[in-house]
């Protein structure tokens, strides 16, 4: 309410982060949010709001999430450097220690990166995601709303919430069944891992074959900048028009 005022938000969905056991690697900095229209990217209404919350313990090994305060959108319009090329006091800018049921709410355009998992068990932070009144709306007359558009809280579940809650929910309510479970895809890539298999697949291009790799934009960056250090021709796409998902395609020139 000290941000959006009575009625200026509404509660959209949820997510989180997950960094495995014995990851010894930072990833890039980026933020969660890119792409929204001017209207909805002003500093003192951020046209989404995170909330973290930690379900365990998490410390300083246990692969924390560095935030670098005061950098992202709109101040920093350019993409975030790479992790080579970041101080030394944004590495070691994390949210740690935090304790079992503390959380953390940031503005969903800051700039922040997973840190190295010393330990020998995954580090968890899941989320939920409050929009603007403005932006969610822009959001639901987009098509490439995803899984924000479509209801992810049970009808069970939203009759457990308080008429509070329910006022600010009851966009997420679903009209069917809601899928449940882990996604094949729930643990992706990153770092050199996913730089290593890019470099492979460009490598095995046959003559004018084409490689096409679907992701968000920090991924597809990542295989313009590879595709054209090796010396292959890169672009990025938008198959469905501005709206539409991103996709890197790239060529042996």
């Amino acid at each position: 309410d000290s941000i959006y005022g009575s009625g200026g938000y509404v509660l959209r969905g949820g997510g989180g982060e997950v960094v495995l056991g014995g990851v010894d690697e930072y990833q890039d900095l980026h933020a969660d949010l890119t792409r929204q229209p001017p209207a909805c990217d002003g500093r003192k209404r951020p046209p989404v709001m995170v909330v973290n919350f930690a379900v365990h313990d998490i410390w300083e090994d246990h692969g924390p999430t560095r935030i670098w305060p005061g950098h992202g959108r709109p101040m920093n319009t350019e993409r975030p450097m790479k992790q080579e090329n970041e101080l030394p006091e944004v590495l070691r800018s994390t949210m740690a220690p935090m304790p079992m049921g503390s959380c953390v709410i940031r503005d969903a355009r800051i700039w922040h990166g997973g840190t190295p998992n010393r330990r020998s068990y995954p580090r968890y932070l899941p989320n939920v995601e409050f929009f603007s009144r403005e932006y969610a709306d822009f959001v639901a007359a987009s098509s490439s709303g995803g899984r924000f558009n479509c209801g992810s809280m049970t009808p069970e579940v939203f009759a457990l919430l308080s008429p509070r809650a329910q006022h600010y929910a009851k966009d997420l309510v679903a009209r069917g069944s809601v899928p449940v479970g882990l996604k094949a895809n729930f643990v992706r890539p990153q770092g050199s891992v996913l730089k290593e298999q890019i470099a492979a697949k460009l490598n095995a291009l046959a003559p004018n074959a084409i490689y096409e790799f679907k992701g968000n934009g920090f991924e597809c960056n990542l295989v313009l900048d590879l595709a054209r250090e090796l010396g292959f021709g890169c672009e990025i796409q938008r198959p469905g028009g501005k709206g539409g998902k991103m996709q890197a395609v790239a060529w042996r020139d």
